[in-house]
Protein backbone atom coordinates (compact mmCIF):
# COMPACT_ATOMS: atom_id res chain seq x y z
CA UNK A 1 0.00 0.00 0.00
CA UNK A 2 1.08 3.32 -0.80
CA UNK A 3 2.39 5.55 1.88
CA UNK A 4 1.15 8.54 -0.03
CA UNK A 5 -2.17 7.03 0.24
CA UNK A 6 -3.36 6.01 3.70
CA UNK A 7 -6.56 4.17 4.73
CA UNK A 8 -7.78 3.00 1.45
CA UNK A 9 -11.12 1.59 1.50
CA UNK A 10 -12.38 -1.69 0.06
CA UNK A 11 -15.70 -1.09 -1.85
CA UNK A 12 -18.54 -3.22 -2.56
CA UNK A 13 -21.76 -2.59 -3.87
CA UNK A 14 -24.68 -4.63 -4.28
CA UNK A 15 -27.34 -4.25 -7.75
CA UNK A 16 -29.79 -6.39 -8.70
CA UNK A 17 -29.23 -8.82 -10.42
CA UNK A 18 -30.72 -7.53 -14.13
CA UNK A 19 -27.34 -5.50 -14.01
CA UNK A 20 -25.05 -8.16 -14.15
CA UNK A 21 -25.52 -11.85 -15.01
CA UNK A 22 -21.57 -13.18 -14.65
CA UNK A 23 -21.36 -15.80 -12.32
CA UNK A 24 -18.20 -18.14 -11.59
CA UNK A 25 -18.22 -21.73 -11.62
CA UNK A 26 -15.29 -23.73 -10.68
CA UNK A 27 -14.31 -27.56 -10.20
CA UNK A 28 -12.35 -26.33 -7.22
CA UNK A 29 -13.08 -28.53 -3.99
CA UNK A 30 -16.37 -27.72 -1.87
CA UNK A 31 -15.06 -24.70 0.22
CA UNK A 32 -12.86 -23.04 -2.42
CA UNK A 33 -14.14 -20.01 -3.93
CA UNK A 34 -13.30 -19.86 -7.75
CA UNK A 35 -11.65 -16.32 -8.93
CA UNK A 36 -12.55 -15.82 -12.96
CA UNK A 37 -11.65 -13.64 -15.01
CA UNK A 38 -14.82 -11.92 -16.73
CA UNK A 39 -15.07 -11.46 -20.42
CA UNK A 40 -17.02 -14.49 -21.45
CA UNK A 41 -19.94 -16.46 -20.19
CA UNK A 42 -19.43 -18.24 -16.86
CA UNK A 43 -20.51 -21.11 -15.59
CA UNK A 44 -22.96 -21.21 -12.47
CA UNK A 45 -21.61 -23.69 -9.79
CA UNK A 46 -24.46 -25.90 -10.79
CA UNK A 47 -22.66 -26.30 -14.23
CA UNK A 48 -25.64 -24.58 -16.34
CA UNK A 49 -24.70 -20.59 -17.57
CA UNK A 50 -25.61 -18.00 -15.12
CA UNK A 51 -29.46 -16.31 -15.98
CA UNK A 52 -29.43 -13.86 -13.60
CA UNK A 53 -31.66 -15.68 -11.45
CA UNK A 54 -34.44 -16.06 -13.52
CA UNK A 55 -36.28 -19.39 -13.29
CA UNK A 56 -37.15 -21.26 -16.26
CA UNK A 57 -39.27 -23.93 -14.84
CA UNK A 58 -41.20 -21.44 -13.35
CA UNK A 59 -45.10 -21.72 -14.12
CA UNK A 60 -47.90 -18.83 -13.90
CA UNK A 61 -48.76 -20.38 -10.94
CA UNK A 62 -45.56 -20.00 -9.08
CA UNK A 63 -44.89 -17.09 -6.67
CA UNK A 64 -41.99 -14.86 -8.63
CA UNK A 65 -38.83 -15.99 -8.18
CA UNK A 66 -36.17 -14.03 -5.57
CA UNK A 67 -34.16 -11.73 -7.59
CA UNK A 68 -30.36 -12.70 -5.72
CA UNK A 69 -28.91 -8.93 -5.83
CA UNK A 70 -25.11 -9.43 -6.95
CA UNK A 71 -22.32 -7.72 -4.76
CA UNK A 72 -19.86 -5.40 -6.76
CA UNK A 73 -16.15 -4.77 -5.17
CA UNK A 74 -13.37 -2.77 -6.17
CA UNK A 75 -9.54 -2.84 -5.70
CA UNK A 76 -7.62 0.18 -5.84
CA UNK A 77 -7.84 -0.22 -9.92
CA UNK A 78 -10.24 -2.74 -10.76
CA UNK A 79 -13.66 -3.87 -10.28
CA UNK A 80 -15.12 -7.23 -9.00
CA UNK A 81 -18.52 -9.50 -8.44
CA UNK A 82 -19.50 -11.12 -6.30
CA UNK A 83 -22.57 -13.72 -5.73
CA UNK A 84 -23.61 -13.45 -2.12
CA UNK A 85 -25.90 -17.26 -2.38
CA UNK A 86 -22.33 -18.85 -3.66
CA UNK A 87 -19.83 -16.22 -2.86
CA UNK A 88 -18.37 -16.81 -6.47
CA UNK A 89 -15.89 -13.94 -7.09
CA UNK A 90 -15.43 -12.33 -10.82
CA UNK A 91 -12.88 -9.84 -12.01
CA UNK A 92 -14.70 -7.46 -14.15
CA UNK A 93 -11.81 -5.49 -15.40
CA UNK A 94 -9.56 -2.45 -14.74
CA UNK A 95 -10.76 1.05 -14.46
CA UNK A 96 -9.45 2.67 -17.52
CA UNK A 97 -7.93 5.87 -16.80
CA UNK A 98 -6.59 5.14 -12.96
CA UNK A 99 -2.93 5.51 -12.49
CA UNK A 100 -2.26 4.18 -8.86
CA UNK A 101 0.69 6.24 -8.51
CA UNK A 102 -1.44 9.36 -8.36
CA UNK A 103 -4.85 8.42 -7.43
CA UNK A 104 -6.93 5.13 -6.22
CA UNK A 105 -10.98 4.14 -6.94
CA UNK A 106 -11.50 4.23 -2.77
CA UNK A 107 -15.00 3.42 -3.58
CA UNK A 108 -18.65 2.63 -5.50
CA UNK A 109 -21.67 3.38 -5.42
CA UNK A 110 -25.38 2.33 -7.27
CA UNK A 111 -28.47 4.63 -7.30
CA UNK A 112 -31.78 3.67 -7.72
CA UNK A 113 -31.62 3.54 -11.35
CA UNK A 114 -29.26 0.96 -11.30
CA UNK A 115 -26.14 3.88 -12.20
CA UNK A 116 -22.67 2.85 -10.93
CA UNK A 117 -20.54 5.89 -9.10
CA UNK A 118 -16.89 5.68 -7.92
CA UNK A 119 -14.76 8.18 -5.70
CA UNK A 120 -11.08 8.65 -5.86
CA UNK A 121 -8.61 9.49 -3.33
CA UNK A 122 -5.38 11.33 -4.64
CA UNK A 123 -1.83 11.63 -3.54
CA UNK A 124 -0.44 14.87 -2.04
CA UNK A 125 -2.46 17.75 -1.42
CA UNK A 126 -5.74 15.29 -0.99
CA UNK A 127 -8.76 15.80 -2.69
CA UNK A 128 -10.24 13.39 -5.60
CA UNK A 129 -13.01 12.83 -7.95
CA UNK A 130 -16.58 11.01 -8.77
CA UNK A 131 -16.82 8.68 -11.47
CA UNK A 132 -19.83 7.71 -13.10
CA UNK A 133 -19.43 3.66 -14.56
CA UNK A 134 -20.05 1.80 -17.32
CA UNK A 135 -19.75 -2.14 -17.06
CA UNK A 136 -18.11 -3.15 -19.85
CA UNK A 137 -20.37 -5.97 -22.50
CA UNK A 138 -16.69 -7.53 -23.00
CA UNK A 139 -13.15 -6.59 -23.00
CA UNK A 140 -11.18 -5.96 -20.06
CA UNK A 141 -11.54 -2.29 -19.22
CA UNK A 142 -14.20 -0.63 -17.03
CA UNK A 143 -14.79 2.88 -18.62
CA UNK A 144 -15.08 5.64 -15.95
CA UNK A 145 -16.60 9.50 -16.83
CA UNK A 146 -15.73 11.95 -14.70
CA UNK A 147 -18.59 14.04 -12.87
CA UNK A 148 -16.80 16.33 -10.69
CA UNK A 149 -13.80 16.87 -8.42
CA UNK A 150 -13.66 17.10 -4.83
CA UNK A 151 -11.74 20.16 -2.70
CA UNK A 152 -7.80 19.43 -1.95
CA UNK A 153 -7.60 18.58 2.19
CA UNK A 154 -10.27 16.01 2.72
CA UNK A 155 -9.84 12.58 1.37
CA UNK A 156 -13.60 10.15 0.94
CA UNK A 157 -13.14 6.50 1.35
CA UNK A 158 -15.99 5.35 1.47
CA UNK A 159 -19.46 5.98 -0.60
CA UNK A 160 -23.33 5.24 -0.70
CA UNK A 161 -26.31 6.37 -1.66
CA UNK A 162 -29.18 7.25 1.38
CA UNK A 163 -32.76 5.79 0.16
CA UNK A 164 -35.14 8.64 -0.70
CA UNK A 165 -37.02 10.36 1.71
CA UNK A 166 -34.02 10.24 3.94
CA UNK A 167 -31.44 13.69 3.05
CA UNK A 168 -33.86 14.41 0.65
CA UNK A 169 -36.83 13.61 -1.61
CA UNK A 170 -34.80 11.40 -4.23
CA UNK A 171 -31.84 9.67 -3.22
CA UNK A 172 -28.33 11.50 -2.01
CA UNK A 173 -24.55 10.26 -2.16
CA UNK A 174 -23.08 10.62 0.69
CA UNK A 175 -19.61 10.17 1.45
CA UNK A 176 -17.36 9.02 4.60
CA UNK A 177 -13.38 10.41 5.27
CA UNK A 178 -10.41 9.94 6.88
CA UNK A 179 -11.68 10.47 10.21
CA UNK A 180 -15.38 9.24 10.50
CA UNK A 181 -17.58 11.71 9.13
CA UNK A 182 -19.91 11.92 6.63
CA UNK A 183 -20.61 14.36 3.82
CA UNK A 184 -23.80 14.93 1.55
CA UNK A 185 -21.76 15.22 -1.74
CA UNK A 186 -23.89 16.97 -4.15
CA UNK A 187 -23.47 15.52 -8.23
CA UNK A 188 -23.81 19.19 -9.03
CA UNK A 189 -20.56 19.97 -8.08
CA UNK A 190 -21.26 22.34 -5.31
CA UNK A 191 -19.21 21.99 -1.91
CA UNK A 192 -19.80 18.60 0.11
CA UNK A 193 -21.95 19.31 3.60
CA UNK A 194 -20.84 17.65 6.77
CA UNK A 195 -23.78 15.60 8.39
CA UNK A 196 -22.22 13.72 11.70
CA UNK A 197 -19.70 11.02 12.99
CA UNK A 198 -20.00 8.62 15.03
CA UNK A 199 -18.58 9.91 18.22
CA UNK A 200 -16.18 8.79 20.86
CA UNK A 201 -15.01 5.31 22.33
CA UNK A 202 -16.22 4.47 25.37
CA UNK A 203 -14.77 1.49 27.81
CA UNK A 204 -16.26 -1.51 27.60
CA UNK A 205 -17.66 -0.58 23.94
CA UNK A 206 -16.36 -4.00 21.27
CA UNK A 207 -13.30 -3.38 20.11
CA UNK A 208 -12.10 -0.67 22.28
CA UNK A 209 -8.66 -0.90 23.21
CA UNK A 210 -7.51 -2.33 26.31
CA UNK A 211 -6.67 0.44 29.32
CA UNK A 212 -8.09 4.47 29.26
CA UNK A 213 -10.02 4.87 26.01
CA UNK A 214 -8.96 8.96 26.20
CA UNK A 215 -8.61 10.61 23.05
CA UNK A 216 -10.26 8.08 20.90
CA UNK A 217 -12.97 8.46 18.45
CA UNK A 218 -14.94 5.55 16.40
CA UNK A 219 -13.95 6.68 12.25
CA UNK A 220 -14.72 4.57 9.58
CA UNK A 221 -12.57 1.65 9.06
CA UNK A 222 -13.94 1.21 5.53
CA UNK A 223 -17.40 1.33 4.67
CA UNK A 224 -20.94 2.66 4.60
CA UNK A 225 -24.24 0.99 3.15
CA UNK A 226 -27.72 2.48 3.31
CA UNK A 227 -30.83 -0.02 2.68
CA UNK A 228 -34.25 1.12 1.89
CA UNK A 229 -35.76 -2.04 3.73
CA UNK A 230 -39.59 -1.83 2.62
CA UNK A 231 -40.04 1.64 3.39
CA UNK A 232 -37.75 1.75 6.88
CA UNK A 233 -34.54 2.35 5.60
CA UNK A 234 -31.61 1.86 7.77
CA UNK A 235 -27.63 2.52 7.74
CA UNK A 236 -24.36 0.33 8.74
CA UNK A 237 -21.12 1.15 9.04
CA UNK A 238 -18.01 -0.69 9.63
CA UNK A 239 -15.71 1.06 12.77
CA UNK A 240 -12.66 1.18 14.71
CA UNK A 241 -11.03 3.65 17.45
CA UNK A 242 -9.00 6.18 16.45
CA UNK A 243 -6.52 8.84 18.04
CA UNK A 244 -5.64 11.54 15.56
CA UNK A 245 -2.32 9.89 14.89
CA UNK A 246 -3.23 5.70 14.77
CA UNK A 247 -6.20 3.59 14.63
CA UNK A 248 -6.74 -0.38 15.86
CA UNK A 249 -6.96 -1.97 12.89
CA UNK A 250 -6.77 -5.41 13.84
CA UNK A 251 -11.04 -5.68 15.47
CA UNK A 252 -13.37 -3.71 13.49
CA UNK A 253 -16.85 -3.47 14.30
CA UNK A 254 -20.21 -3.57 12.57
CA UNK A 255 -22.67 -0.53 13.71
CA UNK A 256 -26.21 0.75 12.75
CA UNK A 257 -26.26 4.28 11.90
CA UNK A 258 -28.69 6.29 13.19
CA UNK A 259 -30.91 7.25 9.87
CA UNK A 260 -33.00 10.27 12.22
CA UNK A 261 -29.78 12.01 13.09
CA UNK A 262 -28.65 11.33 10.15
CA UNK A 263 -31.81 13.34 8.13
CA UNK A 264 -31.01 16.37 10.48
CA UNK A 265 -27.88 16.83 9.03
CA UNK A 266 -26.44 18.66 11.57
CA UNK A 267 -22.47 18.62 11.66
CA UNK A 268 -22.12 17.57 14.75
CA UNK A 269 -24.51 14.54 15.11
CA UNK A 270 -23.59 11.62 16.81
CA UNK A 271 -24.36 8.75 14.09
CA UNK A 272 -24.03 5.46 15.77
CA UNK A 273 -26.97 3.91 16.78
CA UNK A 274 -26.01 0.67 18.35
CA UNK A 275 -23.13 -1.76 17.80
CA UNK A 276 -24.30 -4.72 16.01
CA UNK A 277 -23.04 -7.59 18.55
CA UNK A 278 -19.47 -8.04 19.62
CA UNK A 279 -16.30 -6.78 17.54
CA UNK A 280 -15.56 -8.70 14.46
CA UNK A 281 -12.39 -10.62 15.18
CA UNK A 282 -10.79 -8.92 12.13
CA UNK A 283 -9.57 -5.22 10.84
CA UNK A 284 -8.81 -3.63 7.75
CA UNK A 285 -13.01 -4.37 6.75
CA UNK A 286 -12.62 -1.40 3.98
CA UNK A 287 -15.77 -2.41 1.88
CA UNK A 288 -19.23 -3.76 3.04
CA UNK A 289 -22.28 -5.06 1.55
CA UNK A 290 -24.86 -6.92 2.86
CA UNK A 291 -27.90 -9.94 1.73
CA UNK A 292 -30.15 -11.06 4.43
CA UNK A 293 -28.75 -11.52 7.72
CA UNK A 294 -24.80 -11.45 6.56
CA UNK A 295 -22.44 -8.51 6.19
CA UNK A 296 -19.78 -9.38 3.38
CA UNK A 297 -16.79 -7.35 3.81
CA UNK A 298 -13.39 -7.45 2.24
CA UNK A 299 -10.71 -7.00 4.09
CA UNK A 300 -8.04 -5.42 2.70
CA UNK A 301 -3.95 -6.70 2.67
CA UNK A 302 -2.26 -5.66 5.57
CA UNK A 303 2.26 -6.14 5.04
CA UNK A 304 2.69 -5.47 8.78
CA UNK A 305 5.14 -7.87 9.60
CA UNK A 306 3.69 -8.15 13.23
CA UNK A 307 0.18 -8.41 12.24
CA UNK A 308 0.17 -9.44 8.47
CA UNK A 309 -3.36 -10.59 7.01
CA UNK A 310 -3.96 -11.50 3.46
CA UNK A 311 -7.11 -9.54 0.77
CA UNK A 312 -9.54 -11.37 2.13
CA UNK A 313 -13.87 -12.22 2.41
CA UNK A 314 -14.94 -12.23 5.69
CA UNK A 315 -18.82 -12.81 6.40
CA UNK A 316 -20.05 -10.91 9.10
CA UNK A 317 -23.11 -11.78 10.99
CA UNK A 318 -25.46 -9.13 11.69
CA UNK A 319 -26.85 -11.05 14.40
CA UNK A 320 -24.04 -11.82 16.44
CA UNK A 321 -21.62 -9.11 14.43
CA UNK A 322 -18.86 -12.01 14.73
CA UNK A 323 -16.81 -12.92 11.44
CA UNK A 324 -15.61 -16.17 9.54
CA UNK A 325 -13.44 -15.90 6.79
CA UNK A 326 -14.62 -17.04 3.86
CA UNK A 327 -11.91 -16.88 1.39
CA UNK A 328 -8.02 -15.13 1.07
CA UNK A 329 -7.04 -14.01 -2.64
CA UNK A 330 -3.87 -14.59 -3.25
CA UNK A 331 -3.91 -12.56 -6.17
CA UNK A 332 -4.65 -9.55 -4.88
CA UNK A 333 -2.54 -9.95 -1.54
CA UNK A 334 0.38 -10.51 -3.85
CA UNK A 335 -0.10 -7.21 -6.27
CA UNK A 336 -0.01 -5.40 -3.13
CA UNK A 337 -3.48 -3.57 -4.48
CA UNK A 338 -5.79 -4.27 -1.79
CA UNK A 339 -9.95 -3.94 -1.45
CA UNK A 340 -10.78 -0.43 -1.45
CA UNK A 341 -13.92 1.60 -1.39
CA UNK A 342 -17.34 0.87 -0.22
CA UNK A 343 -21.25 1.37 -1.23
CA UNK A 344 -24.47 -0.55 -1.16
CA UNK A 345 -27.43 -0.23 -3.03
CA UNK A 346 -30.20 0.55 -1.63
CA UNK A 347 -33.08 -2.25 -3.01
CA UNK A 348 -30.59 -4.82 -1.37
CA UNK A 349 -32.65 -7.75 0.73
CA UNK A 350 -31.62 -7.14 4.42
CA UNK A 351 -32.28 -8.90 7.67
CA UNK A 352 -31.07 -6.73 10.83
CA UNK A 353 -32.38 -8.29 14.44
CA UNK A 354 -33.34 -5.42 16.40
Amino acid sequence: MSDSIRFRRAALVVVAAALASCAAGSDEPTGVVPVVDGGDDTLAPDGAVDDGGFNAEATPGDAPPEVVAKVWANTDDTLWQMDPTTKDVVKIGVFDGIDTDTEDMTDIAVDAEGRIFGVSALAGTGGGNVYEITIPASGTNVAITKKRSLPSGTRFYALAFAPKGVLGADEVMVAGDGAGTLWIVPTDGSAPQKIGDFGVVKSGDPGAPSGSVSGYSWQLSGDIAFFSNAGAPVGIATVRPCTSSSCKSDDDVVIEIDMTALATKNPTANLKKRFIGAASGYGRLFGIGAWNDQVFAFQRASGSTSSPNPAALISISLATGQGLKVRDFKEITDANNGWSGAGVTTSAKISLPK
